[in-house]
């Protein structure tokens, strides 16, 4: 699928990074991306790598469900793996009317017309809302991937876990190529 080398290229453009780390690095993400995709049945997928240095954003979980990535009947699963440091947090939610009028609160806020200071403020206050809704859950170790449902009803409410080092995060979608192409239009990615 070709996702090995536009890793590759990925990869080699942080600076300080081993040649050896990012073949195993690029050979792990290839091997779980593209059995994911064939162990679902799909024939593209949109893969997400995300490398954030340690902060303090998500000391405050900001618990939400993704939304529909591309119009279908059939459930949506993701992939979530970190590679290194901690791992994606999930939950389930205690109380689905408040979570879900929050979580309306938070596209708000992120649509105001306001200062940073102003927009932070408030989604930190939502944040701490919000996690009175939900009862954390562990459903996996360090190491490991989780398979969870997205964009519906049953979409699994899940947050960034606070970071202490440098955190290297993999996420794949799968689906047609058609629904992938919509996720680019979607996302406003050329």
């Amino acid at each position: 699928m070709g996702v090995k080398i536009n890793l590759h290229n990925l990869l080699n453009g942080v600076e300080g990074n081993d040649s050896d780390v990012i073949d195993t690095i690029a050979d792990t993400i290839d091997r779980v991306a593209t059995g994911f995709v064939k162990g679902m049945g799909h024939e593209s997928m949109w893969l997400t790598l995300r490398i954030t240095f340690p902060d303090e954003s998500f000391d405050v979980p900001r618990w939400h469900t993704d939304g529909r990535y591309f119009d279908t009947d059939e459930p949506v699963h993701k992939l979530a793996a970190t590679l290194k440091d901690a791992q994606t947090r999930f939950a389930k939610i205690t109380d689905i009317e408040k979570f879900n009028a929050l979580d309306e609160e938070t596209y708000k806020n992120d649509e105001k017309q306001q200062t940073y200071e102003e927009f932070l403020a408030r989604d930190i206050e939502i944040r701490k809302e919000i996690e009175q809704t939900v009862e954390e859950i562990i459903i996996s170790e360090y190491g490991e991937g989780v398979i969870f449902q997205v964009g519906d009803k049953d979409a699994v409410p899940h947050s960034e876990p606070p970071t202490t080092g440098l955190r290297i995060f993999v996420s794949v979608v799968g689906g047609t190529k058609e629904q992938i192409e919509e996720m680019k239009v979607r996302k406003r990615i050329t």
